[in-house]
């Protein structure tokens, strides 16, 4: 991924991708004692939002496709369609503590590994 995105560019996507797994460590806490709080939510659907969509323009397709699932996930949280259960919170702890775990898998996945996993 370095290669397609030169030095610079990749260091600050690192350290963006970096920042959400960390920012999403205090904010899922904080929701799942609060749940009622659509604020915190909104903020962690943001977070999996903006990995999407940065993980997808760096060419790191998984990290973007986990983005996704988990935003939809998120989304339908906001409009209702799920309920914020222990199921559904536990899901998304489990999606926090993966992104932590696997972080440098996804920020070094690049296309060249997706299409060979294809």
């Amino acid at each position: 991924m370095r290669d397609t995105l030169g030095d610079e560019i990749f260091e600050i996507f690192c350290e963006e991708v970096t920042d959400i797994s960390q920012n999403l460590e205090i904010l899922y806490p904080q929701w799942d004692s609060k749940r009622e709080n659509r604020n915190l939510l909104a903020e962690i659907r943001r977070a999996f939002h903006t990995l999407k969509g940065s993980g997808r323009m760096a060419g790191a397709f998984a990290l973007g496709d986990f983005g996704w699932v988990h935003e939809d996930l998120l989304n339908q949280l906001l409009v209702g369609g799920l309920p914020a259960n222990d199921r559904v919170s536990g899901q998304i702890g489990k999606a926090v503590a993966e992104l932590r775990e696997r972080l440098q898998f996804f920020l070094h996945t690049s296309r060249k590994m997706d299409v060979l996993n294809a």
